[in-house]
């Protein structure tokens, strides 16, 4: 993540005022932080607009707006440039391993090319120069306010493709979707890490707790190091303090500290601050097959089931599910990563499948499908 310090100014001397506007009429992506005896207070700025404001203490943080946000007297200001997937990263309101995979550490890396409107850059095109330079790294796609996916790279060929919760197909379903109207950025990973980062998907739990001193988060270390683990060590110290610790076969590959809106490479040494562990095993393919994939609409998605049929399936539904369909109907959509409007007609008859598998009783089950399959005839 780029970080640049353009001012760095005596609190007492500034038009708080002025500096705000001029940010905003600039245009500016970044954010201003203000370091007083007891808070740092940080106002980010995206395209000049600023969505919200973070007070950073040692009652955790809080948020506020500008209208209602005082700047304290005394202290430093800070105005520090930035990339705009680093103010995404820290407006996002939930990290989560589990369900985002790789995409917690969106932003992480060296800008590769700036950030794009999607609608500007050619995919295929991308996926060509990628090849000719084995590029390692990925991209990442996103709105203003959130990631919605990536794509890595591994020497030249697209190695993995995630979205929340999401892998593979029902991934670019999902990128193809929320990402209408969204941003394109690129980064470049050393080879190394590639690995590594494509096995943080469907982590699972094999071991947590509290650390409440450096000695705790030691022995968990060794264990990991004398048991010769690939594993993913992960300390959520809170909103602005996220850590992250790769081990390849009981080795150290690379240690990440995660704040508002950075992410650092640290040594074990700088990491001292009391959370929640969780320890997650990695299982490593060091030399990834490449995946195939395409954001284009192809004639599958071009050929979508029509509102009213999806209107009658979903009246069916509910007629033998009652209220509760809604929530079905809403998981199913997510699962696909399909909005109302792009379904594919080829799969319509699995999403049918996976509504009857919802309903728990076999004579409603019966009905349902004897009636959408009736419509259909």
């Amino acid at each position: 993540m780029r970080q640049e310090v353009k001012e760095k100014i005596n609190l007492e001397l500034v038009n708080t005022e002025a500096l705000i506007e001029d940010l905003r009429r600039r245009k500016f992506t970044g954010y201003v932080k203000i370091t007083s005896w007891d808070a740092e207070d940080y106002i980010p700025f995206y395209d000049g607009e600023i969505n919200r404001i973070f007070i950073v203490s040692k009652r955790g943080i809080e948020e506020t707006n500008y209208t209602t946000y005082g700047f304290p007297q005394t202290g430093m200001l800070e105005i520090i440039e930035t990339d705009p997937v680093s103010i995404v990263h820290g407006l996002r309101n939930d990290f989560n391993p589990e369900r985002d995979g790789p995409l917690c550490l969106a932003g992480y890396g060296d800008e590769f090319h700036p950030t794009s409107s999607l609608s500007h850059i050619d995919i295929d095109q991308f996926k060509t120069l990628a090849k000719k330079s084995h590029f390692n790294g990925y991209m990442l796609f996103h709105t203003k306010r959130e990631p919605v996916g990536m794509v890595i790279f591994y020497n030249g060929d697209p190695a993995g493709i995630f979205a929340p919760e999401r892998s593979g197909e029902k991934a670019v379903q999902y990128i193809r979707i929320n990402s209408r109207g969204g941003f394109v950025s690129t980064f470049l990973l050393e080879p190394d890490f590639v690995p590594l980062l494509l096995s943080m998907v469907r982590l699972e739990v094999i071991k947590e707790g509290d650390i409440t001193e450096k000695a705790e988060m030691d022995a968990v270390r060794d264990d990991i190091k004398g048991r010769r683990m690939s594993a993913l060590l992960y300390l959520d110290g809170g909103r602005a303090r996220r850590y992250y610790q790769f081990f390849y076969r009981g080795k150290e590959v690379k240690g990440l500290l995660q704040g508002l809106f950075s992410i650092d490479e640290v040594s074990e040494e700088d990491v001292d601050f009391p959370g929640r562990f969780t320890l997650y095993p990695l299982y490593v393919d060091t030399n990834p097959s490449p995946v195939r994939f395409s954001l284009k609409a192809s004639e599958e998605v071009i050929d979508r089931v029509p509102p009213q049929k999806l209107n009658e399936i979903k009246e069916a539904l509910l007629d033998e599910m009652g209220p509760v369909a809604k929530i079905v109907w809403k998981k199913l959509f997510d699962e696909f990563g399909w909005d109302e409007e792009s379904v594919p007609a080829s799969k319509l008859d699995e999403f049918i499948e996976r509504l009857a598998e919802e309903i728990p009783y076999d004579d409603h089950r019966s009905a349902f499908l004897k009636r959408v399959r009736r419509s259909r005839e």
